[in-house]
Formats: C-alpha cells, structure tokens, sequence
C-alpha cells in the first residue's frame, strides 16, 4: 500500500502533494537528547493571494533569523505561478508577496537557499510540454529585487524535475535535479554557481540504469556540500554524496538498504559540514522514520528510530542547528488505521503533544511540511494545510527547543 502511496506521489509532478484520501498529522521531534519544543507561536498565513490553491512550500533561514518562504500559487489548472514571501528575524513579513515565475506554463516544485547577507536563489520546474520540463533559478537581493536574469539550469528535450539548492556563505550555491532518462532510468545531476549566477561546475552524482530519484542538497558555509537521492532497487536505497567545496567527491555512504523499502531522504548540514540524513521505511505493519549522521570526516553513525508507532509516518523533513547540537525532523502520519482509514480527526503534534485538532467534525488536509533553523535554537515551521476544503493556504510558525 505505502509503495502505492509513494508512486502517486511521484507521479503528481504538478506539486508536492500527497493524496487528499488519507488523513494526516504533521509532527515534529528533536533527537540526541529528545529535547522539548517551547509553544509555537500561532499560525501566521504566508501567502497574501488567496485565489485558489497555495502548495509545495519550501523554506530558508539566514544566520540571523531572516528567512524566505515559497510556494506554488495555482492561477489556473494549466497555469502555476511559485511566489515568494521575506520574514524579519522577529518573524514579521518584510515586504510585499514577490511572484517569482510568472509565464503562462505551469511552474511548480520550488526550493530557495539564502546567504549569510540574506540574498536568496529561487529555484523551479518549467513544464515546457508534458513530456519536457525545464529547470530555472532566479537571485533575489536582500530587499527582494531581482539580481540578474533567470538562469537557465537544466533545459533538454527529456523531464528535469525535483530541484534542490542550498548556498554559501560566499552566496556560491547547488542546484540538483532529477533527470528523466527513459522509462527505465532516472538520473541525478547537480551545478554549481558563483554568487554572481556563473556556472562553476556540472556534475553528474548518480546515473546507473536504474531510478534515481528525489535529491536533495545542502551546503555548509564554507562551501562543503552533500547531495541525497533515493534509489530503487528491490526495495529501495538510499544514498548520500558528499563533496568538497570544490565539487570534489569526498565520499559516498549507502545509508539504508536491506529487505524493507527506504524512501524520501532529506538532508540538513550544520556549520561544520556535518550531515543528517533521514528518510521513511516500510515494512510489514507500517512505515517508520529513520535517520543516520554523516561527519564531516565521513563517519557514517548508527541508524536512529526516529519514530515507530502503529500508523505510517511518511515523507520526513530534517533541519540542524548550526552548532550541530541537535537537530529537528517534522513529518505526516496517515491518522488512521492503514488498512480502513476510517479516523475522523486531523491533528498538528509537536513533541508528542497535540497542538492543533479539528474540533469541529471538518477535515483539515495537511501537506509536507518545511524545516529550517534561524538563530541558536529558534526554528520555523512551514506547513500547507486545507481547512475543510476551502483551499491550499500556506502557514508559518516559529518555536525554540527548549
């Protein structure tokens, strides 16, 4: 059923989305020492435009708490837009909405990495056609004013899809993707840029003639980085690159393999290039969250049972904080038995303890959510929810381990 569950999302390039069928709970949870979350703050609504349908959010946090939120606006079923919203370090929106991508195609699957000056890089899937579909990057100034013209990152007559990017303190940054071969194949290729939008390098991180899929990047300040991507096999792999900053490769871990399906990993790296993975794992009662740390020296560490309960927690995200001391991993949960799906309710939980419910007999439909720390051990939340389905709205909370 989970493998199912995995190929519809795969399967719906439009948007990070899971499914609407299933009810969902997003959690979140510390590991090392299970530190507490402190209260969050209450839910802020990022996105100005509410016309439709707001999706697939994507966040990035500066040193000094400054972040920038994006999203997928949906202007019509043949048109996406991705837009784009700055936050002051107290957590207030610094100027107006910014609409990033703008044509009349459907552009879809943003990510956006911000620098220590808090410039930042937007990157997106362009759908050229259905069957070929480009990767563009755009630099944005502190301000939120464009720095240059949209970069072209990836544009062949196949599907370049999932683009990942992280940034420097030197504003240097990566873009990963996913690069539809054939029916058969997958790859995962990776750029690196200058500050000022030059190419520096091509890479080509995995193209064996399987399906490798679904990367993700992060980058340390001083430019080391790490690309995850999942592999399918049997069963399904996972794998993790590091690099050096350079784009060297320094070492390659295969992080989870074995009889149950491994799914979905995703990366955080602290200031000292030290990397967390974390990924799903089906097996015969349910899907459970993992995770394994990666030195900067290439220590691979013993795999961690994040979470393991009853129901399937699925598509896992992971945040650091900078001093490496602990790190913050949210995800959904199916909220119901798997096999009826009959539950009524839909919770947000944080640390174990429900923070959000729906009291009033309508569905609240959660998406992935985004993760990234600010400053020490202040984080932020992003969340796409539909509130008894009157629409995608993105919302923003801050909180601090405790």
């Amino acid at each position: 059923m989970l493998t199912r569950f995995l190929r519809s999302f795969k399967a719906n390039t439009s948007a990070k989305r899971l499914p609407l069928n299933r009810k969902r709970v997003l959690s979140c949870e510390t590991l090392e020492k299970r530190e507490l979350f402190a209260v969050l703050t209450g839910e802020l609504l990022v996105n100005t435009t509410t016309a439709k349908n707001q999706s697939a959010p994507a966040l990035a946090a500066a040193p000094d708490g400054r972040s920038v939120a994006v999203w997928v606006h949906e202007f019509s079923s043949t048109d996406y837009d991705v837009f784009a919203q700055r936050f002051d370090a107290a957590g207030n929106k610094t100027g107006s909405e910014i609409r990033v991508a703008k044509s009349t195609r459907k552009e879809y699957q943003p990510d956006v990495a911000i620098d220590r000056f808090g410039d930042f890089v937007v990157t997106w899937v362009d759908q050229v056609s259905s069957n070929n579909s480009d990767i563009k990057a755009q630099r944005f100034t502190s301000l939120g004013a464009l720095r240059g013209s949209t970069i072209i990152v990836a544009s062949t007559s196949k599907n370049e899809l999932f683009p990942s990017i992280g940034i420097a303190s030197s504003g240097n940054f990566v873009i990963a993707w996913q690069l539809g071969v054939s029916s058969t194949q997958d790859d995962i290729l990776a750029k690196r840029f200058l500050d000022n939008g030059a190419l520096s390098s091509s890479i080509i991180v995995a193209n064996s003639s399987r399906h490798e899929n679904y990367p993700d990047v992060a980058v340390a300040p001083d430019g080391r980085f790490a690309i995850s991507y999942g592999v399918d096999t049997n069963n399904g792999d996972v794998t993790v690159k590091r690099y050096s900053a350079t784009g060297a490769l320094a070492s390659t871990h295969l992080v989870a393999t074995g009889s149950t399906a491994q799914y979905a990993p995703r990366i955080s790296m602290d200031n000292f290039a030290n990397t967390m993975v974390v990924w799903y794992a089906t097996g015969n009662a349910s899907a459970n969250i993992m995770a394994r740390r990666i030195s900067n020296t290439g220590l691979l560490g013993s795999t961690i049972t994040v979470v393991n309960t009853v129901r399937d927690e699925i598509f896992p995200e992971v945040a650091m904080k900078r001093d490496g001391t602990a790190f913050v991993v949210a995800h959904l949960t199916i909220s119901s038995d798997r096999k009826t799906f009959s539950s009524a309710t839909t919770e947000l939980t944080i640390g174990g303890t429900v923070r959000r419910r729906d009291v009033t007999g309508s569905l609240t439909v959660l998406q992935r959510s985004a993760l990234a720390f600010g400053v020490g051990s202040s984080y932020i939340v992003l969340q796409g929810k539909n509130l008894a389905a009157s629409g995608w709205d993105v919302y923003r909370r801050r909180g601090l381990l405790t």
